[in-house]
């Protein structure tokens, strides 16, 4: 049944309907591509009494599920014996009312989350250019740029991916891919990277633009540990 019908139903019944949304997505990010994740307030709008959502995934702030909706409800649910069970801790509340006040101010490309999504293939694809370019400096010739897809995962949106652009480290002569990607991993601090055809995918639309060395001296310290870049 759709939402619509849903709605008439409990008002006809005179009973709650509560509806479960997911990643929580509060801001329309079609425009990033992503698709068939309504808007919060859309839900609220439409007439939903109460609606269930992630603090996380989408919204962008730390790990919590929210409940908003009708104020009576919300205060019902915050008499629940198990609220006190259920709730979150003081830096979770800071975390997501910081997360939340960034919407407000409409400055919402502050929370990285959102500014990942937001970023297009066109300005990765730069990035990722003049990040092999350093590399290929360091002597990391066979290292270059690819298409690809970021996969957002998590949530109501495991599947959903978007146009990026990939650096692409072929392993070391004598090193399998899996070698190469734990390496990466055990690095200090971690660099989490992904395996595609017995090669290495970095997708820097999971890098801040202030982090960019960090990786850098990272695949770097990998291939000094081999006794050269990956072409030795």
């Amino acid at each position: 049944p759709s939402l619509s019908a849903l709605i008439d139903l409990a008002r006809q019944s005179a009973i709650p309907l509560v509806e479960d949304l997911g990643s929580g997505c509060l801001t329309d990010l079609s425009q990033a591509g992503i698709e068939g994740e309504p808007p919060v307030a859309a839900s609220l709008h439409a007439g939903v009494d109460l609606v269930t959502f992630s603090g996380d995934k989408l919204l962008g702030g730390p790990q919590a599920g929210i409940i908003a909706g009708n104020p009576e409800l919300v205060a019902r649910v915050r008499r629940n014996p198990l609220f006190r069970a259920l709730r979150v801790d003081k830096l979770t509340i800071a975390a997501l009312s910081a997360t939340l006040q960034e919407y407000l101010r409409g400055d919402e490309g502050a929370i990285p989350a959102v500014r990942m999504m937001r970023c297009t293939a066109e300005e990765i694809a730069a990035r990722a250019a003049k990040f092999a370019q350093r590399l290929h400096e360091h002597g990391f010739s066979n290292v270059e740029v690819a298409a690809g897809r970021s996969l957002l995962g998590g949530g109501s949106t495991p599947m959903q991916s978007m146009e990026t652009a990939l650096v692409v480290i072929p392993p070391p002569s004598g090193m399998t891919a899996s070698a190469l990607e734990r390496a990466l991993r055990a690095h200090d601090p971690p660099v989490v990277a992904r395996i595609e055809s017995e090669r290495v995918l970095l997708d820097l639309r999971t890098v801040p633009d202030t982090e960019g060395d960090t990786l850098l001296a990272a695949v770097m310290a990998i291939g000094a540990s081999r006794g050269g870049g990956p072409d030795a």
